[in-house]
Parts: C-alpha cells; sequence; structure tokens
C-alpha cells in the first residue's frame, strides 16, 4: 500500500510560478539538452502541470533543514530513501538558497532574482487542482475562480504533500501543492520566464541541487587532499570518485568546470 504523502504547512511569498496557471509539460534530455513536450497516453493531449515557487524567510536560519518545515522534509525524504541516498550533492530537495551566487543551467544567479535574497525558495509542482481561497473562505464552493486574483508577488500559506520519488535513478522528493491561501497583495514580480521541468524537479540539476554549505555531506563526499582533477559543483571541489560514488555518470561530471 503506498504510503501517503507528509503534509507540510508552509508560508511565504510567491516568487514565481501560479497556482492556477497551468504550463505544458516539457521534458530535458539530459545529452541533446532539447526540450520537448510531454504528451498523454493518446499522443495528442499535452501534459500540463502547475508550478509556483514559494519563497520563506530565512529568519537567521543557516539551513532550511533546521527549520520546523525543513525537518519535517528531510524525515520523509530519509524514510523514502533509507538507504543513504538523501545525503548525495545530487539529492533533488526542490529547495533552493535565495542568496545563492552559483548560476543555474541558464546562467541565472538565484540571488539575483527579485525576491529571492533572504530566503529560502522551495518548488513546488502538481498535474491536479490546486485549490486556492482567500482568507476564511474555505468551502469548495468559495474557492477562487479568477486567477488574477493572485499574482506573483503575493503571500500566501500553502499546505504541500512530500513523498520520495523512489523508485528513480535520480532521488528526490515530489513537493506537490493542494491547497492555498492568499495571505495579502505583494509587489508584483514580473517572471522572464519559466523553469523547465528539468530545472525545477530534476535530480541533482545544478540549477536546484542543495549546495553543499546547506547539507552536510556523507563523510566520503568531504572535500579535502584528492588528485587532480578536481571537478566544481555548488562552489566546492569533488574527485570524480566522490561523484561517482554518488551516482553522477561519467558525461555528467565531464561537463563540470574543472579547479
Amino acid at each position: 500500500m503506498t504510503t501517503p504523502a507528509t503534509e507540510v504547512l508552509l508560508e511565504g511569498r510567491i516568487v514565481c510560478g501560479h497556482p492556477m496557471t497551468r504550463r505544458p509539460v516539457k521534458i530535458r534530455d539530459r545529452v541533446t539538452k532539447v526540450e520537448t513536450p510531454l504528451f498523454e497516453a493518446d499522443g495528442v493531449t499535452p501534459v500540463t502541470d502547475v508550478y509556483l515557487g514559494l519563497a520563506i524567510p530565512k529568519n537567521g536560519a543557516i539551513d532550511w533543514k533546521v527549520t520546523p518545515w525543513g525537518q519535517q522534509i528531510i524525515a520523509r525524504g530519509m524514510q523514502d530513501w533509507p538507504n543513504g541516498e538523501h545525503g548525495a550533492p545530487t539529492f533533488a530537495w526542490k529547495v533552493t538558497d535565495g542568496d545563492s551566487q552559483v548560476p543555474n543551467t541558464k546562467n541565472k544567479k538565484p540571488c539575483d532574482r527579485e525576491g529571492w535574497p533572504g530566503n529560502w525558495v522551495i518548488h513546488c509542482s502538481t498535474r491536479f487542482h490546486v485549490s486556492c481561497h482567500h482568507p476564511g473562505k474555505y468551502s469548495p464552493l468559495q474557492q477562487i475562480e479568477n486567477e488574477n486574483e493572485i499574482k506573483t508577488g503575493d503571500y500566501a500559506r500553502l499546505l504541500v504533500g512530500v513523498k520520495g520519488n523512489n523508485p528513480s535513478e535520480s532521488p528526490g522528493i515530489y513537493v506537490n501543492p493542494t491547497k492555498l491561501e492568499l495571505s495579502r497583495p505583494g509587489e508584483p514580480i514580473v517572471s522572464e520566464g519559466g523553469m523547465s521541468a528539468e530545472e525545477a524537479f530534476g535530480g541533482g540539476s545544478p540549477a536546484l541541487a542543495p549546495s553543499p554549505e546547506s547539507i552536510a555531506p556523507a563523510p566520503d563526499f568531504l572535500d579535502g587532499p584528492a588528485p587532480e582533477p578536481l571537478y566544481v559543483f555548488q562552489g566546492k571541489n569533488w574527485t570524480r570518485e566522490q561523484l561517482k560514488a554518488s551516482k553522477w555518470p561519467d558525461a555528467k561530471i565531464d561537463a563540470l568546470p574543472t579547479a
């Protein structure tokens, strides 16, 4: 029997995406880097989903995993990946350090994005409907129907379901939004475009993989004396052996810059 997702209540600001706007799902080929649309079984109907990034204030926390919501996410990741996969630098936790100066695959730095600095940005996606409400109006008949009543930049409380994506060749977790309460309006954020599925949810995509500064690697992954060459990932140096121990393929390792 499938274990139900762990429900986690988050509170922050919508800094990218929208809880009511559906977008085509695209899959990015890891070799060719070409994005192609995903279709339903009929081969005609495009698959769509809802995506949003919620910026949660750090409030002095140096690691998102020590926050109450972070501990819930960590616990579920460890539960669903019990063999140590959650300790790998490529594990997709779906959380980005908004102060990071490391560019993603489209050469964009989190610290340069509006509303990201000073926050942990958690990336949420679902192919199902997200029920959206104004405060105190929680009946199914009182759901927000006009998506223009919510804008990127507004503040919200968001209920998400968290569970591991096991089995997968790219270990990580799913963070699926289910219900949203529009807390208060915020300064609008004009997005320059949505993230691809690979950027937002790919296992170990450099755009969203947790930085070694915010996730304690297993001892085998720690920096130290190592033979050349050293490969640079998320601002730290790694040997080929360390990356391969974390299930990195040779092609992906060779694509990294060297120190």
